[in-house]
C-alpha cells in the first residue's frame, strides 16, 4: 500500500503540488490524470524521491520512506517512462539485468530472470537478449523497458505516460499486454497520463488533479457514474455515457425473469400478461424448433398487433460481455436486444436497448456532485 500524507512541492515561489493526501491499495493501479502542469508527474515523482517534496511524507506499506536509504528505496520501485531510456550501448538483457546487478545477483539467476521477463512481455528471448536497442521497433522498446522495471520484482511501480510515444495501435497491444500481466502480478502501481480513456481503462482507482490539488479519487464506475464537480465532467468529456458503456457488463442490466411465452399461444398468454398489470417489460417468445423472438409489452398496448412488433432474439452474448459490446452487436444485427447465456446453473436474460437507454440515462442525468446509486 502507498499512502501519500499531506505531500507537497515549492518550486521557489512556484506552487506544484498543494498538501495532496491520497492511499493507493496493495496490488491496485492508481491512475493520476490531468491537465499539463497539474502536478501529476511531479507527485509521482515524490514517491521515489527523485523529486523531495516540500512537506509531508509517503508511506510504503506503512513505513515513512524518509527512514530508507534512496539507493535502497528506488531499488524496491519499479520505473517506466515514456521514452524507456534504455542505455544504447548495452544489450537488452544487460539493459534488464541492471537492477539485479546493482542488487548483487549471481549471473546465473540473472540469466534466468532476463528470459523469463522476456517470455512475460511477449519477446523471444533466443532471438532478443543479445541485440541492442536501437534494433527494435519501438513499441518492442517499451517492453524491454516494462520488462527492465520489473526486474527485480519490487511491490511498488511507477509508470510516467509509458505507452504515450507509440502508434494507437501498438499502444492498445501494450495496454491490454500490461492488464493481463497485472492480473497476475498485483504490483501496486501509480500511473501516469494525460489520456482520460486511457486512466479508464488502466486504473482501479482514478485521481483527477487540477493546478496541485487532488480533486477527485474514486473507481472508474464511480468517477462516471458521480464526477465531484463540473471540472471532472468537463475532463471527462462529453461521451461519458459512452465511456460508461465499456464499464458495466451486461448481467448489470438484463432482464433475468423476463416471461417467457409460447409463439403458437403468443397472442393469449400476451393478453394474460397485461391483465395481471404487466408494464414495460421484455418478453421472450419461443417456438417448436426453440428459436426465440422477443417484443416489449408497451408496444402491444400501444395498439400494434403482435406480427408487427415481434422480432427475432438471435443475437447471445456472456454475462461478463460489456454493454458497449451488446450496443455494437445491435447495430451491426439491426435489432435492439439480446440474448445473455451464462453458465447452466445461471438464469439466460435479455438486454434490450431501452434498457440501456434507461439505464445509462440515471448514471447521467444527476447533476455534477450528486450521489447516484449504481
Amino acid at each position: 500500500m502507498i499512502r501519500l500524507e499531506g505531500i507537497g512541492k515549492e518550486f521557489g515561489d512556484f506552487t506544484a503540488v498543494k498538501e495532496l493526501s491520497l492511499e493507493i491499495p496493495e496490488g491496485k493501479t492508481c491512475v493520476m490524470v490531468g491537465p499539463s502542469g497539474c502536478g501529476k508527474t511531479t507527485t509521482m515523482r515524490m514517491v521515489n524521491r527523485l523529486i523531495e517534496p516540500t512537506r509531508g511524507t509517503v508511506y510504503i506499506d506503512e513505513q515513512d520512506y524518509k527512514k530508507k536509504k534512496v539507493e535502497i528505496l528506488r531499488r524496491d520501485i519499479g520505473y517506466v517512462i515514456q521514452e524507456v531510456g534504455l542505455f544504447p550501448h548495452r544489450t537488452i538483457a544487460e539493459n534488464i539485468s541492471t537492477t539485479p546487478k546493482l542488487a548483487g545477483w549471481d549471473d546465473k539467476k540473472i540469466k534466468k530472470r532476463v528470459d523469463e521477463l522476456l517470455e512475460i512481455v511477449e519477446l523471444n528471448p533466443e532471438e532478443n537478449r543479445n541485440k541492442f536497442p536501437r534494433q527494435l521497433s519501438g513499441g518492442q522498446r517499451q517492453r524491454v523497458g516494462l520488462a527492465r522495471a520489473m526486474a527485480a520484482d519490487p511491490p511498488v511501480m511507477l509508470m510516467d505516460e509509458p505507452f504515450a510515444a507509440v502508434d494507437p495501435i501498438t499502444r492498445e497491444n501494450l495496454q491490454n499486454m500490461f492488464l493481463r500481466l497485472q492480473r497476475k502480478m498485483k504490483k501496486t502501481i501509480i500511473f501516469v497520463t494525460h489520456d482520460i480513456n486511457e486512466a479508464i481503462k488502466m486504473g482501479d482507482q482514478i485521481a483527477i488533479l487540477k493546478e496541485g490539488e487532488l480533486v477527485q479519487a474514486d473507481t472508474p464506475e464511480e468517477l462516471l457514474a458521480n464526477p465531484k464537480n463540473q471540472f471532472v465532467t468537463d475532463f471527462i468529456g462529453v461521451d461519458r455515457a459512452i465511456k460508461i458503456l465499456d464499464l458495466f457488463s451486461t448481467d448489470e442490466v438484463m432482464w433475468t425473469e423476463a416471461p417467457v411465452i409460447s409463439k403458437k399461444n403468443m397472442q393469449e398468454e400476451a393478453q394474460k400478461l397485461i391483465e395481471k398489470g404487466e408494464k414495460g417489460i421484455p418478453v421472450i417468445v419461443e417456438d417448436e424448433q426453440g428459436n426465440k423472438f422477443w417484443f416489449d409489452l408497451d408496444e402491444l398496448e400501444s395498439g400494434q398487433s403482435l406480427e408487427e412488433i415481434i422480432r427475432p432474439l438471435e443475437i447471445t452474448l456472456e454475462p461478463t460481455n460489456s454493454i458497449k459490446l451488446a450496443m455494437a452487436r445491435m447495430l451491426e444485427h439491426n435489432n435492439d436486444a439480446v440474448l445473455i447465456i451464462g453458465d447452466d446453473d445461471e438464469e439466460p436474460g435479455i438486454l434490450t436497448l431501452k434498457g440501456i437507454r434507461n439505464y445509462v440515462y440515471r448514471i447521467c442525468a444527476s447533476d455534477p456532485g450528486e450521489k447516484v446509486e449504481i
